[in-house]
């Protein structure tokens, strides 16, 4: 069985094999990719639509999230254990590629999505600690429900500028 109404893979197997989607955890390996200091992600995703209060796109361990969407198909949001960043709203991600950049350093963290203008807050100087999950949180939940592609990070914080320029 398939977690949702729409089947979104063909999964070739027996006839006789159950299948479960939505069993395993895509992660992102930490070490050396990312780090409290200072530094940004940036992801390209789309989702059927929004399921339940949190979905999400990335996060470390179960309560940093970046970003993260929850209720509103129009924008993203990062948290990192303290304070929340919600983007602008922009286009929708509901069957639409939209991206998101996130950065965190020197005390401010900042966000923009589909080039909308990046809105920044306090930054708590962690991002939390293990693997990177990719669609949901580390431990198989919350999920997005919806495709993800072009995940990158840089181990220094980007410019607000460039932050709004590489969502548009």
């Amino acid at each position: 069985s398939e977690n949702g109404p729409t089947r979104t893979s063909y999964i070739d197997v027996p006839s006789t094999s159950a299948v479960t989607r939505n069993a395993d955890v895509l992660t992102y390996p930490d070490t050396g990719n990312i780090s409290d200091t200072a530094g940004t992600s940036y992801v390209e995703f789309s989702a059927q639509g929004v399921t339940g209060l949190t979905q999400r796109v990335l996060a470390r361990d179960t309560n940093r999230r970046f970003p993260y969407v929850s209720v509103s198909p129009d924008r993203t949001q990062l948290y990192d254990g303290t304070t929340q960043n919600n983007a602008t709203a922009g286009a929708s991600f509901i069957n639409s590629t939209q991206k998101s950049a996130q950065s965190w350093g020197a005390g401010t963290k900042s966000i923009s999505y589909a080039g909308t203008a990046v809105i920044s807050s306090a930054y708590d100087g962690t991002q939390g600690s293990g693997a990177i999950a990719i669609g949901c949180n580390n431990s198989g939940a919350e999920n997005l429900g919806g495709n993800i592609s072009n995940v990158c990070f840089w181990t220094r914080k980007l410019p607000d500028a460039i932050l709004k320029r590489i969502t548009k």
